[in-house]
């Protein structure tokens, strides 16, 4: 981005951030949060206050969000009114704050399941807990727990994972980890956007593909006229060319590298939808949950008084 367009990205960035924290499910968000902080006035020896302090974590994460979030919106829209197509359209600051983006928000539903999991079974923050584990005995300590808010909250934050957008943006991560760097296109995706690599092959396959190249570079001409041991030697030196060490190759589009920005943003919002709908569901939860219901509520000039 230059310079001469960075005053208008930042007015535009600013604009998103104040337009989605007005967002209702922001909003909500907020709301539950302040209740619960409200209400509290000194932590008890109860283990299960250990999951406010994830709560604490996931607002303070979910603020961050809305702030990348609207960078990112932000960052796309100045790129589309000041570029011009051309055969990359894959703007730095646009895949910076969408990587950003989609950590951020398997950072959130990690932290929501910690903060569920610290409500309903101890165990030390300090100590690197194993998610696989947890659920283990999170599964059996639901099974016997009484039906309430909190279950109920806890049994929609579960579902999640079983949505394809949620699929979708872990696959991304995976790319961004372990893959090839996936990549945004701002415009529409052509075949030329990106790079082929080079993937090993079989004998079998390299023959039949030299085979294939060689009937196509003659197919205008008289192949009557070309000898079975001219077309043999053809073929050998292709598979020479196309080999290393011993082992065939062939050049290969990537798979899936390549992503148009309006899909990957409609999956963002879905997801970001989602985590604003449970964080709240889960203030509210806690509120009206033992032990923390149970607790006096004192508001300057009034009496103590419990929650429900």
């Amino acid at each position: 981005m230059s310079s001469n367009n960075e005053g208008e990205y930042i007015i535009k960035r600013d604009e998103i951030n104040r337009q989605d924290a007005s967002r209702e499910d922001f909003k909500a968000v907020t709301t539950s949060f302040n209740e619960l902080m409200k209400s509290i006035r000194s932590f008890p020896w109860d283990w299960r206050f250990n999951s406010i302090l994830y709560g604490m974590d996931v607002y303070s994460l979910l603020r961050e969000l809305t702030f990348v979030y609207a960078s990112m919106k932000a960052s796309h829209d100045v790129y589309v009114i000041h570029s011009k197509k051309s055969s990359r359209n894959v703007p730095f600051l646009l895949n910076l704050y969408i990587g950003d983006v989609l950590f951020r928000l398997i950072s959130i539903r990690d932290k929501l399941f910690m903060a569920y999991a610290a409500f309903f079974a101890y165990h030390d923050p300090e100590t690197r807990n194993s998610e696989k584990a947890l659920s283990a005995e999170l599964k059996k300590l639901i099974s016997e727990a009484p039906n309430g808010v909190m279950l109920e909250s806890f049994k929609e934050f579960l579902t999640l994972k079983g949505l394809s957008h949620w699929y979708e943006i872990e696959e991304y991560r995976h790319m961004k980890v372990h893959r090839l760097e996936p990549k945004i296109d701002a415009y529409k995706i052509e075949s030329h956007h990106d790079w082929s690599y080079l993937k090993k092959i079989s004998y079998e396959e390299a023959r039949k593909k030299a085979e294939e190249d060689f009937e196509t570079g003659y197919a205008l001409e008289d192949k009557s006229k070309l000898s079975p041991e001219y077309k043999e030697n053809e073929i050998l030196q292709y598979l020479r060319r196309r080999s290393f060490e011993g082992s065939y190759y062939e050049r290969m589009r990537p798979d899936s590298r390549l992503t148009d920005y309006p899909e990957i943003a409609a999956l963002i919002e879905k997801c970001v939808s989602d985590l604003m709908r449970i964080s709240a569901q889960y203030y509210k939860s806690l509120y009206e949950s033992p032990p923390f219901c149970e607790m006096p509520i004192v508001f300057k000039g009034e009496s103590p008084q419990k929650h429900n």
